[in-house]
């Protein structure tokens, strides 16, 4: 099968399901063009790369445009990506633009080239489109015609499925979550090749160690977490470690002065492998107020770190509150605090929530996810789309 997959280049959590599922199904055999404005950050050089063919959507500026015709010029490349190397089928991440586009781009092969099979679009939606962006009333016609006009939709988590369904009136939705690749998350042997324990010396001395990663968008609410790492402070010795960037770095920054504990709290800044610093951290917090469904979060438990995180979204289908972790409501922070003191000092259940962690997140494991995107284009492929389920699918996830 020649697949064309479509996704932003960005360190946030479809950018790197996107390169993995490149990567995944490369593996399996299959001919993969990964489409993007530059090189996903998680694309690497491993034994599959032969199969991946990585295509960059040109730059261009013109004196005429403001702004340089991205839209266009991604339509313009999945034509040529499409004829030129006979593409079966074009997954895109996110409905605008790149549903849009994949569209546009199929319409204009079926226009020029008379004759040709009709190109089977499939989109993934990963939250922010249908949350956020989808909801403005200019793209909000858009979203809906991309959704229809796709040959199969899946979703990341059935909270994002419901609420597409809810806020689009569209329901013919598979819901495929984000996976990892398991085998890549070993804690020993990261710890061992990165020397992690000698890493953790020269971040910090403090006993423990809490972790956060994210685009710092302001939905990630990084001032809750340093507010509530704030009143952690008073009781434990602990250390706050902030992975990546964004708009809310230089607040957050600046926050962490006026709270007194910018002395506890190292920005790192973007880090394209987050494994060696999960494997020193004692937990992982995220304390959104979206989430879809939190990659991130399912990183930490593969690496058998728990999480505390916000009860909202898709959030708690990833953490298992009580077993792998706990799951607060967004507001009270207080409580979010008593609740990482009490773990943390009650070292036989933290212990048992380590275990758990990984072994809930085989749930996730590649093997079993990529399989269901596999089944997905063999159906669209065979014009049975009804094959694929219609109506908002819900598989239960197994762990053997």
């Amino acid at each position: 099968m020649r697949i064309a997959i479509v996704c932003y280049p960005v360190t946030g959590g479809s950018g790197v399901v996107a390169t993995l599922l490149a990567q995944a199904l490369a593996r399996r055999g299959h001919h993969v063009h990964l489409i993007s404005s530059a090189r996903p950050f998680r694309l690497d050089g491993s034994a599959s790369g032969a199969l991946i063919h990585f295509h960059q959507v040109p730059r261009e500026n013109y004196p005429l445009f403001e702004h340089p015709p991205y839209e266009s010029l991604l339509v313009g490349t999945l034509v040529h990506v499409v004829r030129h190397y006979q593409v079966d089928l074009v997954h895109v991440h996110y409905a605008v633009p790149h549903a849009i586009c994949a569209l546009q781009a199929g319409m204009i092969v079926a226009g020029l080239w008379q004759g040709e099979k009709p190109l089977p679009v499939v989109t993934t939606l990963h939250g922010t489109d249908i949350t956020i962006v989808g909801r403005h009333w200019a793209l909000f016609p858009v979203v809906q015609y991309a959704l229809r006009s796709s040959s199969g939709v899946t979703a990341v988590s059935r909270y994002l499925a419901r609420e597409t369904a809810r806020v689009f009136g569209f329901s013919e939705i598979t819901v495929i979550p984000n996976f990892l690749p398991m085998w890549t998350y070993d804690p020993e042997r990261i710890g061992r090749e990165w020397q992690v324990g000698q890493l953790r010396r020269t971040i910090t001395s403090s006993r423990f160690l809490l972790l956060h990663v994210s685009n710092f968008r302001r939905v990630k609410r990084v001032d809750r977490i340093l507010r509530v790492f704030a009143r952690v402070r008073v009781r434990l010795s602990a250390h706050l470690l902030m992975i990546g960037d964004g708009p809310e770095r230089e607040n957050a920054e600046r926050l962490a002065h006026e709270l007194g504990i910018a002395h506890a709290v190292t920005f790192l800044g973007v880090r394209e492998d987050i494994r060696p610093y999960l494997a020193m951290a004692d937990l992982f917090v995220l304390l959104s107020d979206e989430e879809s469904f939190g990659l991130s979060a399912l990183e930490a438990l593969a690496m058998g770190v728990p999480v505390v995180g916000t009860r909202i979204g898709g959030l708690p289908e990833v953490v298992s509150h009580g077993k792998c972790g706990l799951l607060f409501s967004p507001e009270r922070e207080e409580e979010i605090a008593e609740g990482i003191v009490g773990l943390l000092q009650d070292r036989s259940r933290y212990r048992a929530m380590c275990a758990e962690a990984r072994r809930w997140a085989c749930r996730f494991d590649e093997e079993k996810i990529v399989a269901r995107y596999e089944a997905l284009y063999g159906a669209l492929l065979r014009g049975g789309e009804g094959a694929v389920g219609r109506g908002v699918v819900v598989s239960e996830l197994g762990c053997g």
